[in-house]
């Protein structure tokens, strides 16, 4: 059962209310309030906007884990398909196909959410191309 009460922490930690919340995210007032009671639980892409609104994982809002704190050991460095993501890590592409897609996946779970929209799109541009 996923647990989103580290949501709720974090809204009193920080010192504001879900109304503030939905007016910094793309989040309505009716949905936080319907998480909060149970009656439905957030949307992967909603789960991604609160954590890097918060600075703390998705991993930490669902309750698997306590430590609010981003993993440290993702892929912070690399340039694929002229997507540059700066850091002190580089990505080396070919070893496996579970390798590349793990390192891909970590790669992009860094980027902000705009960029990582141009990433999916430009993965689909690439797929229409074959």
């Amino acid at each position: 059962m996923v647990n989103i009460n580290n949501l709720f922490k974090l809204i009193s930690i920080k010192g504001i209310t879900q109304s503030k919340l939905a007016e910094d995210t793309s989040v309505s007032t009716g949905n936080i309030s319907d998480w909060k009671k149970g009656k439905s639980m957030p949307s992967a892409v909603k789960l991604d906007e609160l954590a890097t609104y918060f600075g703390c994982s998705v991993d930490y809002l669902l309750g698997r884990t306590d430590n609010p704190n981003i993993n440290d050991n993702s892929i912070k460095t690399g340039d694929v398909k002229g997507i540059n993501v700066k850091g002190n890590t580089s990505v080396n592409i070919g070893s496996s196909k579970e390798q590349d897609i793990t390192e891909l996946v970590e790669m992009v779970q860094d980027l902000p959410l705009v960029k990582r929209a141009k990433v999916i799109t430009y993965i689909d541009e690439i797929k229409k191309e074959d």
